[in-house]
């Protein structure tokens, strides 16, 4: 499920992934040829906008261009279709759920979206982003809002029907650990660099945890992972999630007791096990979710979300037949690469090549958009 959530939920970092645009712009009327709405299409009675036809065409092409090189117009062309036909669908699934943002979330998205625009440099570094995308500001706009939307609709559904199943899972498997950490991170992470600071501040905090003293509040006076102190509550996992020696030292704690320091490639790690909390597990189901469940709720969810475009009615506009595969090429701006954005690093246990984050950066069977394939840390952590 996690897969199929970052899929369709992501709000979409310009600098780097591309969009997956599930909105419908509305750009202003045209009396110019091709430019009116609904000439190209009309999807369940509405008239597509030139700019939202283009953004599907011209993303379809490029996906297109990756997967099979050899495509022909009719291929192209069905793929356009069928995408829209998707999209729309998992718009009517959203809102057969009878989901909607509340004015505070409405208010969050557009603080996110100016955030957005600051870390491309402006209103002219955003354009550039969004020109690599063949966006639009008003099509950006309306995106955030219906993606939110969506993701607020597919977590009821999967809180509705597999949270329990999550929980169970879970807390009834030896597969699963519940730690809380104290990270001295490395000062020189080179090879063969003297790390005895680190290991006699790591063993001073050790004989402190090991007499007694309350494990969160050296948590808050020692730890230096920015996962662990942003969530007090530490890390449930299973098998090949952290790094090695940090996973076996987990595992091979009891219930309750600490480890002395555990050396990883980021520091010294002085690890808690806990017991594992249901209501814990039941608050992050759906981060948390076993590979097993996770196929089986995208199953269902495409089910779902089938039936839905199976209704959808795709007509095509007098321009449509008329498409070639360059049509709007000529409207392809001459790439400008977009402003990065700085980021902070931070230290991480993670196996960067292991299923967390392979869960995070792709979606199952549904195809959430044309050809943009959006990808979203589940985690805001660093050391899951």
């Amino acid at each position: 499920m996690k897969k199929q959530f970052a899929k369709l939920a992501s709000l979409a970092a310009l600098a780097g992934i591309a969009v997956s645009l599930t909105a419908c712009g509305n750009s202003a009327n045209s009396d110019e040829a091709g430019k009116k709405d609904g000439d190209y299409a009309t999807v369940n009675g509405k008239a597509i906008s030139y700019d939202e036809f283009r953004y599907y065409f011209l993303n379809t092409k490029q996906s297109l261009e990756v997967q099979n090189p050899e495509y022909k117009l009719e291929d192209l062309l069905g793929e356009v279709e069928k995408n829209f036909k998707q999209d729309y669908a998992i718009q009517e699934w959203a809102k057969s759920l009878n989901v909607s943002l509340t004015p505070d979330e409405r208010e969050s998205i557009a603080q996110n979206n100016q955030m957005m625009i600051a870390m491309m440099g402006g209103e002219e570094g955003f354009q550039q982003a969004l020109d690599t995308i063949y966006c639009t500001p008003d099509l950006y706009n309306k995106m955030s809002e219906l993606q939110a939307t969506q993701q607020k609709a597919l977590t009821e559904w999967f809180t509705k029907n597999y949270t329990e199943k999550v929980v169970d899972a879970i807390t009834t498997s030896e597969d699963y650990v519940h730690t809380q950490h104290i990270l001295i991170q490395f000062k020189d992470t080179a090879e063969g660099a003297d790390h005895s600071e680190e290991l006699a501040r790591a063993q001073e905090v050790y004989e402190k945890a090991k007499n007694g003293d309350n494990f969160e509040d050296l948590i808050k006076e020692y730890n230096e992972d920015p996962g662990q102190n942003a969530d007090m509550a530490g890390y449930t996992f299973t098998t090949g999630v952290m790094v090695p020696e940090f996973e076996q030292a987990a595992f091979a704690l009891e219930e309750n007791a600490i480890s002395e320091p555990v050396e990883t490639s980021y520091g010294y790690h002085i690890i808690k096990r806990l017991p594992i909390d249901p209501e814990y597990v039941r608050e992050n189901a759906l981060r948390l979710c076993p590979p097993e469940i996770q196929e089986e709720s995208n199953a269902a969810l495409q089910v779902e979300i089938d039936s839905f475009a199976e209704k959808v009615e795709f007509t095509k506009g007098a321009m449509f037949d008329k498409l070639t595969v360059d049509s709007f090429a000529d409207t392809i701006p001459t790439p400008t690469p977009a402003p990065s954005s700085e980021s902070a690093s931070s230290s991480s246990v993670s196996d960067a090549g292991d299923s967390s984050s392979a869960d995070s950066s792709s979606a199952s069977e549904t195809e959430s958009s044309s050809s943009s394939e959006s990808s979203s840390s589940s985690e805001s952590s660093s050391a899951e």
